[in-house]
């Protein structure tokens, strides 16, 4: 049965990426909810390092994972603290479109990722538990490449949820307001090494009927590897029944096996 509680649910997870996410008014980029400081701190000790000489965002589909597999990263702050987690990124064995990529996450989640020369974009999220797909009819942004240390770029894209057996069947309707920074670089050393990484900041509202949410989520992602290090907090409500307000730091913890 789809409930309050899946949609719930589904957004949320949205958000927490290891790509991620989903709308109120459009996030105000000088203030987030989690500032620099406190992200690095989530992350522990001599995980983000020295501050790199700056140089664009190159052709964003070097951020991506050179090679397909598991990737297995570590929960550093939040509630799961000392867990771990895993993704599998594959090709989409369902589209002859090129440059789209499926990342499957624990719980039967799976995130569509366009990949251009130009963008990174999340086309949709499958919720396989609850029978849901998200989708996000303009592409939820993730970087754009040329960017320059303190760029930012505004993107809103339409959000619909329908079912996945009935794709014709809306479930509801919204939007994501999205505000990409891109931080400049920096070095981060994880347990899979050490990396010189790009830091891109997304601050988001949302408004997806009946849930409002508004977060911050710094990644740093590095060449051929993708994102390496990534702090979220998400603050997200549902009328006067649901309130959730966390924050998740994640390392990777070792570079990927192969399927």
């Amino acid at each position: 049965m789809y409930t309050l509680r899946s949609v719930v649910t589904a957004l949320v997870l949205t958000t927490l990426l290891v790509f991620v996410l989903t709308p109120i008014a459009q996030a105000d980029s000088d203030t987030p909810i989690l500032s620099f400081k406190d992200a690095t701190s989530l992350l522990g000790p001599g995980v983000v390092g020295e501050a790199l000489p700056d140089s664009p965002i190159p052709d964003v589909r070097t951020l991506l994972p050179n090679k397909l597999g598991t990737w297995t990263y570590k929960v550093v702050s939040g509630k799961d603290a000392g867990s771990t987690r895993t993704n599998v990124l594959k090709t989409a064995t369902d589209s002859d479109e090129p440059g789209l990529w499926q990342r499957h996450n624990p719980g039967n989640r799976v995130f569509s990722i366009a990949a251009s020369e130009q963008t990174l974009t999340v086309e949709s999220l499958g919720v396989f538990d609850h029978n849901l797909l998200i989708e996000y009819l303009s592409g939820e942004l993730l970087v754009r490449k040329g960017m320059k240390s303190g760029d930012k770029i505004n993107h809103k894209t339409d959000v619909r949820a329908v079912k996945l057996n009935r794709p014709s069947h809306i479930r509801s309707t919204g939007y994501l307001d999205i505000t990409v920074t891109y931080m400049g670089r920096r070095k981060v050393t994880t347990p899979a090494g050490q990396f010189n990484t790009y830091l891109i900041r997304r601050d988001i509202t949302s408004d997806v009927s009946p849930v409002k949410q508004k977060d911050t989520i710094y990644a740093f992602y590095a060449d051929n590897v993708g994102i390496v290090a990534q702090v979220s907090h998400l603050d997200v409500h549902a009328a006067f029944i649901y309130h959730q307000d966390t924050r998740t730091g994640l390392v990777l913890q070792s570079l990927p096996t192969s399927n």
